[in-house]
């Protein structure tokens, strides 16, 4: 399965569903990304939003497939990653 930055993946943890955000790679089997939660903020995908303090690392092996939205792989747009980047600076870096 190819891994790619800006769509969702499901991920399965302690028996439960997730689905992560994957933001970038950090190796060719390494990424970094964000738990989302389906109610409200992220355009592209109506009620969803990406909790910003679930950033975490994820091996490909935990990374099941990827999350479909009307037949389609889900995917942000730009301006939602964009968005996603500068909220993550200021939570992590603590700038403004």
């Amino acid at each position: 399965m190819n891994i790619y930055s800006q769509n969702i993946y499901e991920v399965i943890e302690n028996n439960i569903k997730k689905h992560v955000l994957i933001i970038y790679n950090i190796s060719e089997n390494h990424y970094v990304g964000l738990t989302v939660y389906f109610h409200c903020d992220i355009n592209g995908l109506p009620s969803s939003t990406a909790k910003i303090e679930s950033m975490a690392n994820f091996s490909y092996k935990r990374l099941r497939e990827p999350f479909f939205r009307n037949k389609k792989i889900a995917h942000l747009t730009q301006d939602d990653y964009s968005n996603i980047l500068i909220s993550l600076k200021k939570y992590y870096t603590f700038e403004n």
